[in-house]
Formats: C-alpha cells, structure tokens, sequence
C-alpha cells in the first residue's frame, strides 16, 4: 500500500448501529406502554413506527460493518474478523445508504460497498478529509469518496475503451 490512504470510522458506523438498535427498542417499549395507558392512537403510531425503523436498520447493517482503508490500489476491507483486499476493478458499486438510523442531530452519511467478485456487502463511514497538496501532475482529493468516485470512473473508462 502507498502512503497516501483514507481509513472509515469504525467507531462512528458501530455507534450508529448501537444506537439505532437500543433507541429503537426504547421506542417500540415506550409506543406499547402508550398503547396500554390509553393515550390516543395517533401518537404510539408515530413512536411505533420510528421505533421499528430504528431497529430495521440495526438488523439491516448488523455484522455487515467493516473498517475500510482506500489508497490509490484499491481497497482493504476488515469485517467479521477477516480482510479482504479489493482491486478497483473488483468494486461494483459505492452508495450512499439513503435512509439511515434517526438517532441524533449528529447525522454522518453512511454508505455501502459491493463488489464484483464476492457477495460480501459492507457498511461504513467515510474516515475526516486529508488535505493533500496539489502536485503538478497528480490528481488532487479531498475525501475518502474522491478517491473511491475516481478511480471507480478511471475503471469504468478504461472498460469502455477497451470495449470499442
């Protein structure tokens, strides 16, 4: 690997899913305590269904979390214990997740990475931006998802021409 990489932050992907889980539950408990007490239907309805939101997203992301480090090679990948070494070529897609967890003011994009050869799908958060000063004949990025949008369209280029 180079010098120049990008790593996620495990710490801030972890923290939601835990969040979106133990405040999920809280709420469902809290939107059937309503229920039960007799309040009128229309606001355990709307607990209930944030609530149930929450903890759809915590099954949907759980154990599929994985630090990931971006360098000009492509990329590393380490989840469930295991690593996982992607050429950019190997990258299928890189999406940002659209509906995340309601669970804070705080809100950091979360997104989701596939891959050709595998049926491995990881989640995470883009690591903070490295400034990196412009050289006269290299490319210039800002954050972990320049790179991965570049070199992802660089790949996709070269597939074209090489396809025509």
């Amino acid at each position: 690997m180079s010098d120049f990489e990008f790593k996620s932050s495990g710490f801030t992907m972890r923290f939601n899913i835990l969040g979106a889980a133990s405040l999920g539950v809280l709420i469902v408990f809290a939107a059937l305590k309503a229920y039960s007490t007799g309040v009128r239907w229309q606001f355990p309805t709307l607990l209930l269904a944030w609530g149930i939101y929450d903890v759809v997203f915590a099954v949907r992301t759980w154990g599929k979390n994985g630090d990931v480090a971006v360098d000009l090679d492509g990329l590393t990948v380490e989840q469930a214990g295991s690593v996982h070494h992607f050429g950019w070529h190997q990258v299928r897609e890189c999406t940002r997740v659209r509906y995340g967890p309601l669970i804070s003011w705080w809100q950091r994009s979360i997104y989701r990475l596939t891959y050709s050869n595998s049926d491995l799908v990881t989640y995470f958060v883009p690591g903070p931006n490295k400034p990196r000063p412009q050289g006269l004949w290299e490319p210039h990025y800002e954050s972990m998802l320049d790179v991965i949008r570049y070199k992802m369209a660089e790949v996709q280029e070269a597939q074209v021409s090489g396809a025509i």
